[in-house]
Protein backbone atom coordinates (compact mmCIF):
# COMPACT_ATOMS: atom_id res chain seq x y z
CA UNK A 1 0.00 0.00 0.00
CA UNK A 2 1.45 3.30 -1.06
CA UNK A 3 1.83 5.98 1.56
CA UNK A 4 -0.31 9.06 1.14
CA UNK A 5 1.80 12.10 0.39
CA UNK A 6 0.37 15.40 1.58
CA UNK A 7 1.08 18.32 -0.68
CA UNK A 8 1.09 21.85 0.64
CA UNK A 9 -0.57 24.51 -1.45
CA UNK A 10 1.43 27.71 -1.46
CA UNK A 11 -0.68 30.79 -2.05
CA UNK A 12 0.79 32.98 -4.74
CA UNK A 13 1.09 36.58 -3.63
CA UNK A 14 0.05 39.10 -6.26
CA UNK A 15 2.58 41.91 -6.05
CA UNK A 16 1.42 45.42 -6.83
CA UNK A 17 4.79 47.18 -6.73
CA UNK A 18 8.24 45.62 -7.02
CA UNK A 19 11.22 47.82 -6.20
CA UNK A 20 14.69 46.46 -6.98
CA UNK A 21 17.99 48.13 -6.08
CA UNK A 22 16.47 51.61 -6.02
CA UNK A 23 18.93 54.44 -5.44
CA UNK A 24 17.88 58.10 -5.45
CA UNK A 25 20.11 61.07 -6.19
CA UNK A 26 20.05 64.85 -6.01
CA UNK A 27 22.90 65.70 -8.33
CA UNK A 28 25.93 63.91 -6.86
CA UNK A 29 24.26 63.47 -3.46
CA UNK A 30 22.88 59.96 -2.91
CA UNK A 31 19.85 59.92 -0.59
CA UNK A 32 18.72 56.28 -1.03
CA UNK A 33 21.13 53.38 -1.48
CA UNK A 34 20.04 50.22 -3.31
CA UNK A 35 16.70 49.54 -1.59
CA UNK A 36 14.53 46.56 -2.59
CA UNK A 37 11.03 45.59 -1.45
CA UNK A 38 7.61 44.49 -2.68
CA UNK A 39 4.09 45.65 -1.87
CA UNK A 40 1.34 43.04 -2.30
CA UNK A 41 -2.15 44.08 -3.30
CA UNK A 42 -4.41 44.80 -0.33
CA UNK A 43 -1.57 45.63 2.08
CA UNK A 44 -0.14 48.63 3.91
CA UNK A 45 3.66 48.72 3.70
CA UNK A 46 5.20 51.16 6.18
CA UNK A 47 8.71 52.58 6.09
CA UNK A 48 9.74 54.17 9.38
CA UNK A 49 12.84 56.13 10.21
CA UNK A 50 14.10 59.35 11.71
CA UNK A 51 14.05 62.66 9.88
CA UNK A 52 16.66 62.57 7.10
CA UNK A 53 16.65 58.76 6.79
CA UNK A 54 15.69 58.94 3.11
CA UNK A 55 11.97 58.17 3.30
CA UNK A 56 10.76 61.19 1.34
CA UNK A 57 13.47 60.69 -1.27
CA UNK A 58 12.41 57.07 -1.70
CA UNK A 59 8.82 58.15 -2.40
CA UNK A 60 10.05 60.76 -4.86
CA UNK A 61 12.09 58.14 -6.66
CA UNK A 62 9.10 55.83 -6.96
CA UNK A 63 6.89 58.68 -8.15
CA UNK A 64 9.51 59.79 -10.65
CA UNK A 65 10.09 63.28 -9.26
CA UNK A 66 13.70 62.57 -8.28
CA UNK A 67 16.59 61.06 -10.25
CA UNK A 68 16.90 57.33 -9.59
CA UNK A 69 18.56 54.11 -10.69
CA UNK A 70 17.25 50.58 -10.26
CA UNK A 71 14.02 48.99 -11.47
CA UNK A 72 10.38 49.67 -10.66
CA UNK A 73 7.63 47.27 -11.72
CA UNK A 74 4.02 48.32 -11.13
CA UNK A 75 1.14 45.97 -11.93
CA UNK A 76 3.64 43.84 -13.86
CA UNK A 77 4.66 46.77 -16.09
CA UNK A 78 8.20 48.16 -15.96
CA UNK A 79 8.52 51.87 -15.24
CA UNK A 80 10.99 54.23 -16.86
CA UNK A 81 11.87 57.77 -15.82
CA UNK A 82 9.37 59.01 -18.41
CA UNK A 83 6.42 56.90 -17.21
CA UNK A 84 3.52 59.03 -15.99
CA UNK A 85 2.92 57.61 -12.53
CA UNK A 86 -0.39 59.40 -12.00
CA UNK A 87 -1.91 58.08 -15.21
CA UNK A 88 -0.50 54.63 -14.41
CA UNK A 89 -2.51 54.51 -11.18
CA UNK A 90 -0.26 55.93 -8.46
CA UNK A 91 -1.31 58.86 -6.25
CA UNK A 92 1.10 60.76 -4.01
CA UNK A 93 0.20 62.74 -0.87
CA UNK A 94 3.41 64.61 -0.07
CA UNK A 95 4.61 65.83 3.28
CA UNK A 96 2.88 69.12 4.06
CA UNK A 97 -0.38 68.11 2.29
CA UNK A 98 -0.02 70.55 -0.67
CA UNK A 99 -3.69 71.51 -0.79
CA UNK A 100 -4.88 74.69 -2.50
CA UNK A 101 -5.83 76.92 0.41
CA UNK A 102 -7.65 79.57 -1.64
CA UNK A 103 -9.91 76.98 -3.28
CA UNK A 104 -12.91 75.34 -1.65
CA UNK A 105 -12.91 71.75 -0.47
CA UNK A 106 -15.12 70.85 -3.44
CA UNK A 107 -12.72 72.51 -5.89
CA UNK A 108 -9.73 70.74 -4.32
CA UNK A 109 -11.47 67.39 -4.72
CA UNK A 110 -12.28 68.10 -8.37
CA UNK A 111 -8.56 68.68 -9.04
CA UNK A 112 -7.97 65.06 -8.06
CA UNK A 113 -9.45 63.83 -11.35
CA UNK A 114 -7.83 66.32 -13.71
CA UNK A 115 -6.07 64.49 -16.53
CA UNK A 116 -8.03 61.28 -15.95
CA UNK A 117 -9.86 60.26 -19.13
CA UNK A 118 -12.03 57.67 -17.42
CA UNK A 119 -14.01 59.59 -14.84
CA UNK A 120 -14.46 57.97 -11.45
CA UNK A 121 -17.35 58.08 -9.01
CA UNK A 122 -15.43 58.12 -5.76
CA UNK A 123 -16.89 61.24 -4.15
CA UNK A 124 -19.76 59.59 -2.29
CA UNK A 125 -17.49 56.83 -0.96
CA UNK A 126 -14.85 59.33 0.18
CA UNK A 127 -17.38 61.60 1.90
CA UNK A 128 -18.65 58.56 3.79
CA UNK A 129 -15.07 57.83 4.81
CA UNK A 130 -14.38 61.47 5.74
CA UNK A 131 -17.84 62.80 6.74
CA UNK A 132 -16.41 66.06 8.09
CA UNK A 133 -15.51 67.06 4.52
CA UNK A 134 -19.14 66.90 3.42
CA UNK A 135 -19.95 69.69 5.89
CA UNK A 136 -17.04 71.78 4.57
CA UNK A 137 -17.54 71.45 0.81
CA UNK A 138 -17.96 75.19 0.17
CA UNK A 139 -15.35 76.30 2.71
CA UNK A 140 -11.88 77.45 1.69
CA UNK A 141 -9.40 74.64 2.28
CA UNK A 142 -7.01 77.02 4.02
CA UNK A 143 -9.60 77.57 6.75
CA UNK A 144 -9.75 73.87 7.69
CA UNK A 145 -8.02 72.41 10.73
CA UNK A 146 -4.79 70.47 10.24
CA UNK A 147 -6.59 67.15 10.55
CA UNK A 148 -9.27 68.19 8.08
CA UNK A 149 -6.63 69.37 5.60
CA UNK A 150 -4.88 66.01 5.80
CA UNK A 151 -8.16 64.18 5.22
CA UNK A 152 -8.79 66.46 2.22
CA UNK A 153 -5.33 65.74 0.80
CA UNK A 154 -5.92 61.98 1.07
CA UNK A 155 -9.44 62.22 -0.36
CA UNK A 156 -8.21 64.34 -3.28
CA UNK A 157 -5.55 61.72 -4.08
CA UNK A 158 -8.17 58.96 -3.94
CA UNK A 159 -10.50 60.75 -6.37
CA UNK A 160 -8.48 59.27 -9.24
CA UNK A 161 -9.13 55.75 -7.91
CA UNK A 162 -5.43 54.84 -7.71
CA UNK A 163 -4.05 51.33 -7.32
CA UNK A 164 -1.22 52.59 -5.11
CA UNK A 165 -1.34 55.45 -2.61
CA UNK A 166 1.94 56.99 -1.43
CA UNK A 167 1.67 58.78 1.93
CA UNK A 168 4.48 60.90 3.37
CA UNK A 169 4.15 61.68 7.10
CA UNK A 170 0.31 61.92 7.07
CA UNK A 171 0.14 62.68 10.79
CA UNK A 172 2.78 65.40 10.91
CA UNK A 173 1.76 68.40 13.02
CA UNK A 174 -1.45 66.82 14.29
CA UNK A 175 -2.53 66.22 17.87
CA UNK A 176 -2.47 62.57 19.01
CA UNK A 177 -6.27 62.36 18.74
CA UNK A 178 -6.41 63.80 15.22
CA UNK A 179 -3.42 61.73 14.18
CA UNK A 180 -5.18 58.55 15.26
CA UNK A 181 -8.33 59.56 13.37
CA UNK A 182 -6.30 60.07 10.19
CA UNK A 183 -4.48 56.73 10.55
CA UNK A 184 -7.67 54.82 11.25
CA UNK A 185 -9.24 56.37 8.16
CA UNK A 186 -6.22 55.27 6.09
CA UNK A 187 -6.72 51.67 7.18
CA UNK A 188 -10.46 51.83 6.50
CA UNK A 189 -9.75 53.34 3.11
CA UNK A 190 -7.82 50.23 2.11
CA UNK A 191 -10.11 47.71 3.80
CA UNK A 192 -13.26 49.20 2.25
CA UNK A 193 -11.87 49.84 -1.24
CA UNK A 194 -13.84 48.13 -4.00
CA UNK A 195 -10.73 47.61 -6.14
CA UNK A 196 -7.29 46.09 -5.62
CA UNK A 197 -4.93 48.65 -4.17
CA UNK A 198 -2.04 49.05 -1.76
CA UNK A 199 -0.59 51.78 0.42
CA UNK A 200 3.03 52.80 0.96
CA UNK A 201 3.33 54.85 4.15
CA UNK A 202 6.47 56.68 5.26
CA UNK A 203 6.55 57.92 8.83
CA UNK A 204 8.65 58.86 11.85
CA UNK A 205 5.93 57.75 14.29
CA UNK A 206 6.51 54.03 14.81
CA UNK A 207 3.52 53.40 17.05
CA UNK A 208 0.95 54.82 14.66
CA UNK A 209 2.49 53.08 11.66
CA UNK A 210 2.48 49.73 13.47
CA UNK A 211 -1.25 50.06 14.17
CA UNK A 212 -2.20 50.00 10.51
CA UNK A 213 0.71 48.37 8.65
CA UNK A 214 0.91 44.77 7.45
CA UNK A 215 4.61 44.89 6.59
CA UNK A 216 7.32 47.28 7.66
CA UNK A 217 10.91 48.32 7.07
CA UNK A 218 13.17 50.55 9.16
CA UNK A 219 15.22 53.02 7.14
CA UNK A 220 18.48 54.60 8.27
CA UNK A 221 20.91 56.66 6.19
CA UNK A 222 19.23 55.69 2.94
CA UNK A 223 19.14 51.93 3.58
CA UNK A 224 16.81 49.36 5.13
CA UNK A 225 18.25 47.98 8.37
CA UNK A 226 15.25 45.80 9.29
CA UNK A 227 12.25 44.41 7.42
CA UNK A 228 9.45 42.09 8.49
CA UNK A 229 5.81 41.61 9.39
CA UNK A 230 4.46 44.53 11.40
CA UNK A 231 2.92 42.18 13.95
CA UNK A 232 6.27 40.49 14.66
CA UNK A 233 7.92 43.44 16.38
CA UNK A 234 7.08 45.87 19.19
CA UNK A 235 7.32 49.64 19.31
CA UNK A 236 9.97 49.40 22.04
CA UNK A 237 12.11 46.98 20.05
CA UNK A 238 12.01 49.12 16.93
CA UNK A 239 12.68 52.28 18.90
CA UNK A 240 15.62 51.06 20.95
CA UNK A 241 17.25 48.40 18.79
CA UNK A 242 16.86 49.85 15.33
CA UNK A 243 16.26 53.58 15.71
CA UNK A 244 18.44 54.36 18.70
CA UNK A 245 15.61 55.93 20.70
CA UNK A 246 14.77 55.48 24.34
CA UNK A 247 11.77 53.26 25.00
Amino acid sequence: MKAMVKTQTIEKVDQLLEVSNLSVFYGKLQAVNSVSFQIPKGKVFAIVGANGAGKTSLLRGIYGTAQYTGSLTFNKAAFTAKTNRFKSGIAHVPQGRAIFGDLTVKENLSIGVLGIKKKTNELEYLLNLFPILETRMNKQAGMLSGGEQQMLAIARAMMSRPSLLLLDEPGMGLSPKLRMEVYESIRRLLDQADHDMGILLCDQEIGYALRIADQMSVMQKGQFIWSGEAGSVSVDELSTKYMGLKA
